[in-house]
């Protein structure tokens, strides 16, 4: 199994309030990163993968969630996410 990370992003805006769990307590500010790991899923086709599964752990309040990536995609466009590099402080 190898897991794969993304870069940390920085919430720069909440777009729309969210109920989803874990999802509903993030805050302007708070440094999030996502991850995957490649495996073949036992029983999928052909030995891939049948439903990528995603993580995010927010690295400001130490919570993490795992979501399909369909979901993560549909609970993740409630927030404005900018690469944490290219946030400065103002």
């Amino acid at each position: 199994m190898i897991r794969l990370y993304s870069e940390v992003f920085v919430i720069t805006a909440i777009n729309r309030k969210t109920s989803a769990e874990t999802f509903r307590d993030w805050r302007v500010g708070d440094r999030i990163r996502f991850s995957t790991v490649m495996k073949a899923m036992a029983g999928a086709s052909g030995g891939g993968v049948y439903a990528s599964m995603y993580w995010v752990d927010n690295l400001t309040q130490g919570t993490s969630t795992t979501r399909t990536q369909t979901n993560m995609n549909n609970v993740i466009s409630a927030f404005e996410l900018r690469p944490g590099s290219e946030v400065t402080a103002e």
